[in-house]
């Protein structure tokens, strides 16, 4: 299975994956199998989200966006 994971100068970590990382991480669970498909579909994830206006709108990612994020809430969600 692959992963695409990036980390900040800060040391934010972000993951696209099906394996679930640490909670230092920001995890959006996928099923892709390869790079180029995990690729696609965040780059079809963030068409959407600019169409929408993200980041300028306020509310625009639907409720509770607007507040700190609780990674471990939204993994007990999905």
């Amino acid at each position: 299975m692959k992963e695409f994971f990036f980390e900040t100068d800060t040391g934010i970590a972000f993951s696209i994956s099906a394996v679930e990382p640490g909670l230092d991480t920001c995890w959006v669970k996928t099923d892709a199998r390869d790079i180029e498909e995990i690729w696609n579909e965040f780059y079809e994830v963030t068409l959407q989200l600019a169409g929408a206006g993200y980041p300028g709108c306020i509310g625009c990612g639907g409720p509770g966006s607007d507040e700190k994020w609780d990674e471990i809430n939204a993994r007990s969600t999905t």
